[in-house]
C-alpha cells in the first residue's frame, strides 16, 4: 500500500461505524440544510487513490456514498456536513439498455477493516471538505448562471 494511506488515519478519515451511524441519523433528522450550506464536496487524488487500494484488496465492487452531519472540528457550535464512503461488493447493473440502466443487484455494504493500525472493528471513511469554504467561488458548478429572460416568440 502506499504511503499515502497515512491519509487514511483514525484522525483524517477513518470513522468506526458506530460514529457514521450517528452522523448518517444527524443528517436525515436535519432537515434544514439549504445550498447555501453546502453545494458540494472536495476529495484530494491521494485519499481517492487510497479508496480505491482499499478496494482492491477487500475485492469491492462500488463504493456508496452517505450525506452526515459531524461536529465542527474547531469546536463552534452545532454540525457541518460529511460525505461518508463505504465499500460495496456485488453491485451490478445491466446495460442492456444505455438509456436506461437498471441495478440487478444492490449489493452488499462491506465495511473496512483497519489495516494501519489493527484495531478491532469495521469502518468506512470520510476524508471530504465542504463547499462552500473548500471550492473555488466563481466555478460555474458551484455559482451556475442564471438562465436569460424566455422568449415569448
Amino acid at each position: 500500500m502506499s504511503g499515502d494511506l497515512k491519509s487514511l488515519s483514525a484522525v483524517n478519515g477513518r470513522l468506526e461505524l458506530k460514529e457514521a451511524e450517528t452522523f448518517t441519523r444527524n443528517w436525515i433528522q436535519t432537515g434544514t440544510i439549504t445550498a447555501n450550506d453546502f453545494r458540494a464536496f472536495t476529495v484530494r487524488g491521494s485519499e481517492l487513490e487510497a479508496l480505491l487500494e482499499l478496494m482492491n484488496s477487500n475485492g469491492l465492487d462500488a463504493v456508496r456514498f452517505y450525506f452526515g452531519m459531524k461536529p465542527r472540528p474547531d469546536g463552534k457550535f452545532g454540525l457541518k456536513p460529511c460525505f461518508i464512503m463505504a465499500g460495496v461488493k456485488g453491485f451490478e447493473v445491466d446495460f442492456t439498455n444505455p438509456d436506461d440502466p437498471v441495478v440487478t443487484n444492490v449489493g452488499e455494504e462491506m465495511y473496512f477493516p483497519d489495516r494501519i493500525s489493527n484495531v478491532e472493528g469495521e469502518f468506512v471513511y470520510d476524508f471530504s471538505y465542504p463547499c462552500p469554504s473548500t471550492c473555488q467561488n466563481d466555478s460555474p458548478l458551484m455559482n451556475p448562471p442564471q438562465p436569460g429572460p424566455a422568449h415569448s416568440w
